[in-house]
């Protein structure tokens, strides 16, 4: 078939706008991955520095060794996946250096109890640092990698949050009482027992928690000593660690 001369040039015109607009589509697609990549590999970074504040922040609270060095994997493999996307992202190789060195070394506590904690200020940066780590440790990726032993790391963590709290309130609440606010007293407790039934877990370990803290609250109420003990002279740290089920 032969196209007629006068057709040549609108078929060319038209030719080069489908040329641009297909142009433009590949251009818009790369764009849109380039920005998916920058996204993600944002989110990867500012997980694994949410992890690294999260454990340093925790540093002195009693976590399994195991424990610590799954997350620390964790961080480790987030860098790996930067580094897999964009060779180029700034210090990436520094990280992932240091991040594996941590991993074979942290050597945080990885018994005994919760120490004192110093006001609400650091008890809410310790709380929001469990979070974290839980969220972390409850993640499809750790589940994954780990299988039931990521199920046992995440309700370690999530009883030293019991515990956390616990620690906290009690202390707390005592020092209240012992300046005669005893309905402050009380409504600590209060604040504990919605924590320990909120958040949990179902566990031997915090039902026991449960069962001092409420006891606690009772005799709060009722106006008596909250610690029920006859020796006056125990400091308030001593007196919530044999409170404390850990």
């Amino acid at each position: 078939m032969v196209i007629p001369v006068a057709w040549h040039m609108p078929l060319a015109v038209l030719g080069l706008l489908l040329g641009l607009l297909a142009a433009a589509a590949i251009v818009r697609r790369y764009q849109e991955y380039k920005a998916h990549q920058r996204i993600r590999l944002g989110a990867l970074a500012a997980r694994a520095g949410a992890l690294e504040r999260a454990l340093e922040q925790l540093s002195r609270i009693p976590l399994s060794r195991p424990l610590r060095a799954a997350v620390r994997r964790c961080i480790a493999q987030h860098y790996r996946v930067i580094r897999r996307i964009h060779r180029g992202y700034r210090d990436i190789d520094r990280l992932l250096g240091e991040a594996n060195q941590r991993a074979e070394g942290d050597a945080g506590p990885s018994g005994g109890q919760v120490p004192a904690i110093n006001g609400p200020e650091e008890y809410a940066r310790l709380l929001q640092a469990m979070d974290v780590l839980i969220s972390a440790l409850a993640s499809r990726a750790m589940a994954r990698e780990s299988g039931a032993q990521a199920a046992q790391w995440l309700q370690e963590a999530c009883e030293r949050r019991a515990e956390l709290s616990a620690r906290y309130f009690i202390v707390q609440a005592h020092r209240a009482q012992l300046s005669g606010k005893g309905r402050g007293a009380a409504t600590l407790l209060h604040s504990l027992l919605v924590q320990l039934h909120k958040y949990g877990p179902d566990t031997p370990f915090v039902k026991e928690l449960y069962r001092e803290a409420e006891g606690m609250y009772e005799r709060a109420l009722r106006g008596r000593t909250m610690l029920d003990e006859p020796d006056s002279g125990t400091a308030d740290d001593q007196r919530s660690n044999r409170s404390s089920a850990a």
